[in-house]
């Protein structure tokens, strides 16, 4: 059998394993990844392909990203768990709309669960070095975090909404507007289509990171350990087995894969095994057709951004403890399916006295729409299936989740009426699943009995085995994670690379 030997071998080239890598010599640190090398290009041909064919964007974006290796099988999920998967270079990260939030100092000293075992001030030089990695464009005025780039057009925005919500700010996204071209990516138009931008606007692990040291096609089987020591790692790569030795090993594989790799390999004792997988977290969704007696200037960025929603961005009380959510107005106009609800179609189509285009222009002219995440958290006992031998999720009690929810949505139309606020319609997407391919917790770095890394990310019972990624954040709250993903790894690559 072949033996390869790097003083780092990272698993997964997504944002936490290529941010781990970066700290190192490219011949010191090898990233195994089970997929093929991302041909951004062809995919964007394809996909552009598919929807001129009239294909809904989803059954696009999940067709480009498929793998056509045999081992990289993509199933739902779950009965209610609607996330896509990718196994091609550079995995979930390939999914991201370029939204940067930090965690709420809300979900970080909360003790709910899972606490948090760092706090926001601990993460928050990691948070600006992250922030630079992406190359973050905003609001300068944005006090969860300045970003790197002034996205034109951001000041409008402030107060966009008022008196009717409180003056906000742009959420930051990984958009480069400052330096058009730099690292690649391209600028954002506001088309929507994110995972599978024309312009590749975005930013994604394989245009924001310098040439790393990356072996495409190649599936870790498990992991070898002498007592408490990994030594080396069995790879799959369609044709034989082979085997990699380290010094150490960073997991960085997805939050759904990297317990499995755990799972199938014969850890030490001091392992906290019973907890792998466990405690998965994502987001469900809610969203409101909403209109105010003002006009709003749709398409004023110079990008793709949504408005946070300070009165619907907050905490919760339900029977399964606190849901945080995050709610953004979106800055774009709202989809042609939902104009009916803005504008009284018998009035456009009235043959004897047809509405004017001064009236059509007042009424849609503050037709805005407010679209939510809600956090599942970690006490809804979601968990990764590790019995499965393709990438499974267990609901747990997801569906008492959804009369909650159903709640939530009614208490959150009632602040906006209150707020002078119109609510025409609202799709309670969350009663037919979750899903944001956020993958989060099933790994905890928390401050617990329950944990299954210690504050370095080193899996507890290991000397040299440490995890990166949305697995390790112990809750997530309302906002995607992948900031925080990368400032963790920003923190954790720093930590070997110094040791």
């Amino acid at each position: 059998m072949e033996t390869l030997h790097y003083p780092v071998v990272v698993i997964g080239s997504g944002f936490a394993g290529r941010t781990v890598a970066d700290y190192f010599d490219p011949q010191d640190c090898l990233i195994l990844e089970r997929g093929e090398a991302l041909d951004y290009g062809r995919r964007l041909e394809v996909g552009e392909g598919l929807l001129k064919q009239g294909r809904p964007l989803h059954e696009a974006e999940s067709f480009v990203y498929r793998s056509s290796l045999p081992w990289n099988s993509t199933p739902r999920l779950s009965e209610y768990n609607y996330s896509s998967y990718a196994f091609v270079g550079g995995g979930s990260s390939n999914w991201w709309g370029g939204k940067c939030s930090r965690i709420s100092e809300h979900v970080f000293s909360s003790r709910e669960c899972l606490p948090w075992a760092l706090g926001g001030d601990d993460l928050r030089a990691w948070y600006e070095l992250a922030e630079k990695r992406l190359n973050v464009s905003g609001d300068p005025a944005n006090l969860e975090g300045e970003p790197v780039n002034s996205m034109p057009g951001a000041a409008y925005w402030r107060k966009a909404l008022s008196p009717y919500l409180a003056s906000s700010s742009i959420y930051n996204v990984a958009l480069n507007f400052g330096r058009e071209g730099a690292n690649g990516q391209g600028v954002c138009k506001g088309r929507g289509a994110c995972a599978i931008c024309h312009n590749d606007a975005k930013a994604r692990p394989d245009n924001i990171f310098r040439e790393l040291n990356i072996l495409y096609g190649s599936q870790v089987v498990e992991i070898e350990f002498e007592g408490s020591v990994a030594r080396g790692v069995l790879v799959f790569n369609g044709k034989e087995i082979f085997r990699v030795t380290f010094d150490r090993l960073v997991v960085a594989a997805n939050g759904l894969e990297t317990p499995r790799v755990l799972a199938r390999s014969d850890l030490p004792s001091g392992v906290r095994r019973d907890y792998i997988g466990m405690f998965y977290q994502d987001h469900a969704h809610f969203s409101m057709q909403c209109r105010i007696p003002k006009p709003i200037a749709f398409r004023s960025l110079g990008g793709l951004c949504h408005l946070k929603v300070q009165e619907l961005s907050k905490f919760f009380e339900t029977a399964l403890g606190t849901v945080e959510v995050g709610a953004l107005a979106l800055t774009h106009p709202p989809h042609p399916d939902d104009l009916h609800l803005a504008v009284p179609l018998h009035k456009v189509f009235d043959p004897v006295n047809p509405i004017g285009r001064e009236e059509l222009a007042e009424y849609m002219g503050g037709f805005f729409e407010v679209y939510c995440e809600f956090e599942i958290p970690p006490q809804a006992g979601l968990r990764v299936d590790l019995n499965s031998d393709e990438p499974r999720v267990i609901d747990g009690r997801y569906a008492e989740l959804i009369p909650e929810f159903d709640l939530m949505a009614k208490k959150m139309a009632d602040i906006l009426l209150r707020r002078g606020v119109e609510v025409l319609g609202s799709k309670h997407w969350y009663r037919n699943g979750y899903g944001g391919h956020h993958f989060c917790g099933t790994v905890n770095m928390s401050d617990s009995d329950q944990s299954v890394l210690d504050i370095d990310c080193k899996l507890i019972g290991s000397e040299n085995v440490y995890c990166a990624g949305a697995a390790v954040i112990p809750r997530a709250g309302g906002v995607a994670p992948t900031l925080t993903v990368v400032a963790l790894a920003e923190r954790l690559g720093s930590y070997l690379s110094a040791v």
